[in-house]
């Protein structure tokens, strides 16, 4: 199996040079399978399907999204081989188990940000309420990750050409994002409102910050807004169809990216 093992090294440089973190599960996973092959084979291909098949659903009693994430790693790396023109058998997608069932999220509408807007203004004190706003209003129309938004400093933000870059986004690359010219008003009065102007403005600083002037952590805006949404009062249910009410989360601020694909 040295064959497959070069192979698999040079997969997971592949997938580095592509943006993805370094994964020891993954290539632990594929060495393991690799290591369930026969040294000696009557076909020509390197594995096949019923073989990766075999091996993802071999743990006995294992969990549903154990075994689908086994899969999904030996298929990964078959798609690869094949797409190098190596032969392999690719498994189909969802054949076997199944993994976790992602939960409907909350759908957003715009009467509700302005009602978590104006329950910010109602709870917290002036820059506190400020920031709050400021991070919904961001979410809400650019589909910005949390952890992103509240990574922002203010040399991340060109209002002149509205547009935001994000320097430390998914995988470790960057990407920018267009502002509306009604969002980069929005930002400009942000950093005006006096008791914002009282910490530095710098490109270093942070855009978003707390009342002792420090960079808002997703702890702390995890915190504020839920007391938001008990205050405001969403549906714990979101707007789901009642077969998948079983499925539907309590709205979270995770989920008001979803305003920008429905709006």
């Amino acid at each position: 199996m040295r064959e497959l093992a070069t192979l698999i090294s040079d997969y997971m440089d592949f997938r580095a040079a592509r943006g993805f973190q370094p994964n020891r599960k993954t290539e632990h996973l594929l060495t393991q399978f690799a290591n369930t092959l026969p040294p000696e084979r009557d076909d020509d291909l390197l594995f096949s399907q019923g073989e990766a098949l075999a091996w993802a659903h071999a743990p006995v009693g294992g969990h549903p999204a154990w075994l689908s994430a086994r899969l999904s790693t030996v298929r990964g790396f078959a798609i690869y081989l094949a797409g190098s023109g190596l032969p392999v058998g690719v498994p189909a997608v969802r054949q076997g188990a199944s993994g976790s069932r992602r939960a409907t999220p909350y759908l957003y509408s715009l009467n509700d940000i302005r009602a978590l807007m104006t329950t910010a203004h109602q709870l917290f004190t002036p820059l506190r309420a400020a920031t709050m706003t400021t991070l919904i209003g961001l979410l809400a129309v650019t589909g910005m990750r949390i952890g992103e938004t509240v990574r922002l400093t203010i040399g991340d933000v060109d209002l002149d050409e509205g547009v935001v870059l994000i320097a430390h986004a998914k995988f470790g690359r960057q990407r920018m994002v267009r502002l509306d010219p009604s969002s980069c008003d929005a930002l400009a009065g942000y950093l005006s409102v006096p008791v914002r102007r009282r910490f530095s403005t710098g490109p270093e600083s942070a855009l978003l910050v707390t009342q002792k002037g420090t960079a808002i952590t997703e702890h702390t805006a995890r915190g504020a807004f839920h007391q938001m949404v008990q205050h405001a009062g969403p549906p714990a249910r979101g707007r789901c169809p009642p077969a998948s009410a079983r499925l539907c989360r309590p709205a979270r601020y995770a989920d008001l990216w979803v305003i920008v694909a429905v709006a």
